[in-house]
Formats: structure tokens, C-alpha cells, sequence
């Protein structure tokens, strides 16, 4: 559906001479990102609004989607997988903010550990150029920088509200450390 109402847009700008006839299928395709993008944002806010987390459901948002962007390893194989697999990733982040918000006195070890697992999934992402086929960034030095700048940004902010709102600060880090397991997760190549 998304697709016909992007080739359709593109389409009108094209007769409209808004839109060079050369340059069509970069409109199509760039409409088409934008309302997947749209489509799985609006899934995510609903399953946040059933299980009563809209904050939490905004945060993982934010972060799922900003260090996504700098990070290879696993990708469905279908825009449909993308999307239940993002979903799976909020409901469960929701779920483990809620069990270890019931645990009292090991809160602070978890959140540590949380912490050192993510650390150390990166620094070895970083250091050892772990690639996947068409999964990273060309411009890998820079989109690594980027995605340690942003990664330590998350955890400072997560230290400092972790003792205003535990469930914020919880959430940043289960986002993170789920972003950092579908690094580590090798995508299937074809035929194995």
C-alpha cells in the first residue's frame, strides 16, 4: 500500500514540474522510507499505549531508532520481519523494565551490568571492525565515532536520571543493550 501511495506522489510531482522525470524513482523510494518509517512508528505508539508505557515507549524509540542507524548486524529479511521484530523488541524491553523494577536491592548490580555489556559488545565492535555484508556504513571510522559519542551520551543521561526515574533510565539501558545483541547476531547469508 505504502508503495502505491509513493509512486503515486512522485507521480503527481513529476506532471506538476515540481519533480524532474529523471529524479522519479529517488522521490518514489524516498516516499516509500518515509512512510515505512511512519507505519512502524505508529505500531510502536500503539503497542506503548496497550501496555500502558507511552514515556517508555518514546524513549525506546529515540534510542532504538538514533544508534540503529550507526549499527550493522541483524536485519529482517521483510519489512513486515522489520516490523515485528522492532516490536518484539519494545514489548520485551517494556517487560524487563517492569521485572527489574519490582526487584529491590539488586537493581544497582543489574543496571552495572547492563552497562559493562553494552561497553563491551561496542568497544568490540569498534575495535575489532566486526563487518557484515551490506550491513554496515561506507563510512565506517566516522559512523563509529558517531555511534560511541551518541552511546556514551545515553549512558551518562541513564546515570544521572537513574535515581529520579529508575523506568527511564532502565529502559535507555535495555534499548541499548538489545541494540548491542543485534550487532552481535550474524545475519544469514543466502543458502545457509
Amino acid at each position: 500500500m505504502s508503495k502505491k501511495i509513493s509512486y503515486m506522489i512522485a507521480d503527481f510531482l513529476v506532471q506538476k514540474n515540481v519533480v524532474q522525470k529523471e529524479k522519479i524513482e529517488i522521490y518514489q523510494y524516498g516516499y516509500e522510507a518515509l512512510f515505512f518509517c511512519m507505519e512502524e512508528t505508529a505500531i510502536l505508539i500503539a503497542i506503548g499505549f496497550f501496555l500502558h508505557s507511552w514515556i517508555q515507549t518514546l524513549v525506546f524509540i529515540i534510542v532504538f531508532v538514533s544508534l540503529r542507524q550507526y549499527t550493522g548486524g541483524y536485519h529482517a529479511k521483510s519489512r513486515v520481519g522489520c516490523k515485528m521484530v522492532t516490536g518484539l523488541n519494545l514489548a520485551l524491553n517494556i517487560l524487563c523494565v517492569k521485572i527489574i523494577s519490582q526487584l529491590s536491592g539488586i537493581k544497582n548490580i543489574f543496571f552495572g551490568i547492563m552497562i559493562i555489556l553494552y561497553v563491551t559488545i561496542c568497544v568490540k565492535f569498534i575495535l575489532a571492525r566486526v563487518t557484515y555484508d551490506n550491513c554496515l556504513p561506507k563510512n565506517r571510522e566516522k559512523e563509529c565515532r558517531k555511534l560511541a559519542i551518541l552511546s556514551i551520551v545515553y549512558l551518562i543521561i541513564a546515570v544521572l536520571i537513574s535515581q529520579r526515574n529508575p523506568k527511564i533510565a532502565w529502559s535507555i539501558v535495555v534499548t541499548m543493550a538489545e541494540v548491542a545483541l543485534l550487532i552481535v547476531i550474524k545475519p544469514k547469508k543466502e543458502g545457509e
